[in-house]
Parts: C-alpha cells; structure tokens; sequence
C-alpha cells in the first residue's frame, strides 16, 4: 500500500514554517519543494487537475482515460489582456492488451 500526501505550505521563513520545517525533517522527511512556493500567489500558480479512470475489461484488458488541466489564476490583471480559464488541457485515452503466451 501507497501513500501520496500533498501539502503546500506558504511562507517557510516565517516562525511557525521554520518550526514546520524542523518538525517534519526530525521525522525523516524531506520538504524537496518547499522554497518553490513561498507564498500564496506562486502555490495557486501551480494549481493543476489531473484525474484518471481505469475499467478493466478482464484480466489483461484495461482502457484508461486521463484528464489533465492546468488552470490561469492570473486572469486580471490590469492593463494586460484577459486569458483563458485554462491555459492547458488533455484527454488521453489508453487501451491496453496483454497476451499470455
């Protein structure tokens, strides 16, 4: 079993995230990302959808479908031209089959 766990913290320099920090490196993980996101502004500029079905036929047949999205959380700003909700978007779909031989 998995566990993917995400958690965007903002402002690490500040008291509480350096405490944070602390907390979660004594406990023997690594905050890789953290100063890639330090405040609200750049954490919501990451902000993407990603979702995904799986339907197994049967042993060794199954399709996928995948959505991904990326949204713009920048659309006014003024003096600039309005963008899109979204500034990337993909459907996928995958079949796949395995033989036994």
């Amino acid at each position: 079993m998995g566990v993917f766990m995400s958690y965007d913290p903002i402002k690490p320099d500040d008291a509480f995230g350096r405490t944070m920090i602390r907390n979660v490196e004594s406990r023997g993980c690594a905050f890789s990302g953290i100063y890639d996101a330090p405040d609200v502004a750049s954490a919501a500029r990451r902000f993407t959808t990603n979702a995904r079905l799986r339907y197994n036929f049967r042993e060794g047949q199954d399709l996928w479908l995948v959505w991904n999205e990326g949204l713009n959380l920048d659309r006014d700003v003024l003096g600039a031209p309005r963008l899109p909700r979204t500034n990337a978007r993909t459907l996928t779909m995958k079949y796949t089959h395995t033989l036994v031989l």
